[in-house]
């Protein structure tokens, strides 16, 4: 029920607030709270977008290392 604001560039609702929950299925964005305002926000980084292009073409986007079972 929490409301953030869509800052995704060419997003067609970038910059309008809403609930956290109508933004189930919008891929490869992060939610933050901006630190100088409080908010809660969508945004998209190209972490983001370097992760969904892995996960399209089926590469894992897992640290290997992290994920390891010792």
């Amino acid at each position: 029920s929490s409301k953030v604001q869509i800052n995704v560039e060419g997003h067609p609702l970038f910059g309008i607030w809403t609930k956290a929950s109508q933004l189930a299925g919008i891929n490869a964005v992060t939610f933050r709270c901006n630190n100088m305002t409080g908010l809660l926000e969508v945004v998209r980084t190209a972490r983001n977008i370097e992760s969904a292009k892995k996960l399209e073409n089926g590469e894992s986007i897992l640290n290997a290392d992290l994920h390891q079972n010792n």
